[in-house]
C-alpha cells in the first residue's frame, strides 16, 4: 500500500506567554515590536468542540502533478512569486525532488534534485518570504529539526539550520505569519511556532485543531487575517481548518470537493487562492481554492479536463472537459478551445462555442468534435476558455496528460 496514514491525537499545549525581546544579527529584526514569537495565546476554542462542515471553496483550477515515479509521494506545495514548487520524496532509494511550475499558466520549468537529501522523505511543507526572497521548507531530513533555507531566484540552498527543542523533532508542516515568525509542527506533536535566525526562541504554539485531525501543511493569509490548515481525517479524507489570525479563537471547518485520499501542503497565492495539494494516489493534483477576494462579474473557465486523461488504450476518444462560471453574472455564448500535444507539437486541435446560459457558480460538460484517434504514446493535453471581456484569466486554462497503451488500466 503506498499510502500509511497515521491518525495521532491532538496534543493540547498551552503556548508560553512572554514578552521578553529576542536579539539577533542583521538583516532581519526581530525584537518583541515586530516578533510575534513571544506573544500569548487566549480565549482559544476549545480542542474538542464538535465541527460541523461549512460549504466548500469554489475551485479556480486543478492540476494533475505528472512525471513523477508513482512509488513517490507528492506531498509538499508552494507558490514562490510567479512559480509553484512542488516536492516529492519516499524513502529508500527514490529522489527527493522539485518541480517547478509556472504561475498562473502551470507550464513545467525545470526539476531539481532536493539540495539536502537526494533520497528519503525529503522537503515537506514550504512557505515563501517575499520581501527576503526565501524558501523556508522542513529541512529534507527526519529526525533533525532541521529547517532548510533556499533561495527563491536561483532555487539553490543558502543555509541550513537547527532549532531547539520544543520545535518537534520532524519538522512536517511550514507557514510564515508575514513578518518573521515560522510556525510548525509533525502532525499534531509539538506545534511551535520560532524566528528563523538565531536564536530562534521557539515557544509552544496551540493550531487549535479538531481532536479526529492530523495536521500535514498550513498557511497564513495577513491580509484575510486567517491561519490555514490542510488535515487527514479518519474516514471522510482531507479537511481545510480555518482559524482567526492571530487571536486563534474562531475555527471554521471546510470540505475539499474532490479530494478523497490524503492531505499535503499548503500555500497561499497571493491574496485570494490557497493552493493545497492533495495526495490522491495514484494521481496526485494540485487544487487552487478561491478563499478571499471578491468575486469577478465575467469569469470562466476550464475546471476539469474529463478526456482524454489517465491511462487509455488505443482508439478513438471524445475529448470532453467541464468548464464553469467563476464570476457573478450568467455567461452565454462561451469559446471553448482544446489542444492535445505530442511534446508540444499539436496533434489534434478543437473548438466549440457554448450556448449557456451558465449560471454564477454553474458547471457544464462540453464534448468536442471530431474524435480524437489516440495513438500510442503519452501526450500533453490543454484546454482553456475565451471568453470576451473575462476579468480573471488566471483560471481559464487546464492542463493534464494522457498515456496510451496497448493495456490500458483505471
Amino acid at each position: 500500500m503506498r499510502r500509511l496514514t497515521i491518525l495521532l491525537a491532538v496534543l493540547t499545549i498551552t503556548a508560553l506567554a512572554g514578552n521578553a525581546a529576542l536579539t539577533a544579527a542583521a538583516p532581519r529584526d526581530i525584537s518583541a515590536t515586530t516578533d510575534m514569537v513571544g506573544s500569548p495565546q487566549t480565549g482559544l476554542v476549545p480542542v474538542g468542540e464538535p465541527m460541523t462542515d461549512n460549504d466548500p471553496f469554489p475551485e479556480e483550477w486543478n492540476f494533475p502533478v505528472t512525471g513523477f515515479d508513482q512509488a513517490l509521494y507528492t506531498v509538499g506545495v508552494c507558490a514562490v512569486g510567479n512559480e509553484m514548487w512542488v516536492t516529492s520524496g519516499g524513502g529508500g532509494s527514490y529522489s527527493a525532488v522539485i518541480s517547478v511550475y509556472s504561475l498562473p499558466g502551470r507550464d513545467s520549468i525545470t526539476r531539481i534534485n532536493q539540495p539536502i537529501s537526494t533520497t528519503g522523505w525529503g522537503m515537506r511543507d514550504m512557505t515563501w518570504h517575499p520581501t527576503l526572497d526565501e524558501v523556508y521548507s522542513t529541512g529534507g531530513a527526519d529526525g533533525a529539526r532541521r529547517l532548510q533555507i533556499m533561495d527563491g531566484t536561483s532555487r539553490t540552498l543558502k543555509s541550513q539550520v537547527t532549532i531547539p527543542s520544543p520545535a518537534p523533532v520532524t519538522l512536517r508542516l511550514m507557514a510564515l505569519d508575514g513578518d518573521d515568525s515560522l510556525y510548525t509542527s509533525n502532525f499534531n506533536n509539538n506545534p511551535t511556532k520560532f524566528s528563523p535566525v538565531a536564536p530562534h526562541g521557539p515557544r509552544a504554539f496551540n493550531f487549535n485543531q479538531p481532536t479526529d485531525h492530523s495536521m500535514y501543511g498550513a498557511a497564513i493569509d495577513i491580509a484575510g487575517g486567517y491561519l490555514w490548515n490542510y488535515n487527514e481525517t479518519p474516514t471522510v479524507g482531507p479537511k481545510l481548518v480555518r482559524h482567526d489570525f492571530p487571536a486563534m479563537t474562531n475555527r471554521q471547518v471546510y470540505p475539499v470537493t474532490g479530494a478523497t485520499k490524503y492531505g499535503g501542503g499548503a500555500s497561499m497565492w497571493g491574496n485570494e487562492f490557497l493552493l493545497v495539494l492533495d495526495q490522491n494516489d495514484p494521481a496526485d493534483i494540485v487544487r487552487c481554492l478561491r478563499v478571499g477576494g471578491t468575486p469577478n462579474a465575467a469569469d470562466v473557465g476550464v475546471s476539469t479536463i474529463l478526456a482524454p486523461t489517465g491511462s487509455i488504450a488505443p482508439g478513438n476518444v471524445t475529448p470532453r472537459v467541464t468548464i464553469r462560471n467563476f464570476g457573478t453574472d450568467p455567461q452565454s455564448n462561451i469559446p471553448v478551445h482544446i489542444v492535445i500535444d505530442d511534446g508540444g507539437t499539436p496533434v489534434y486541435t478543437a473548438n466549440l462555442t457554448h450556448p449557456g446560459p451558465l449560471a454564477p457558480g454553474a458547471s457544464a460538460d462540453v464534448s468536442f468534435s471530431p474524435d480524437w484517434n489516440a495513438p500510442q504514446g503519452s501526450f500533453g493535453v490543454t484546454s482553456w476558455t475565451l471568453l470576451a471581456g473575462d476579468e480573471n484569466p488566471a483560471n481559464d486554462t487546464a492542463r493534464g496528460t494522457v498515456n496510451v497503451t496497448a493495456l490500458a488500466w483505471e
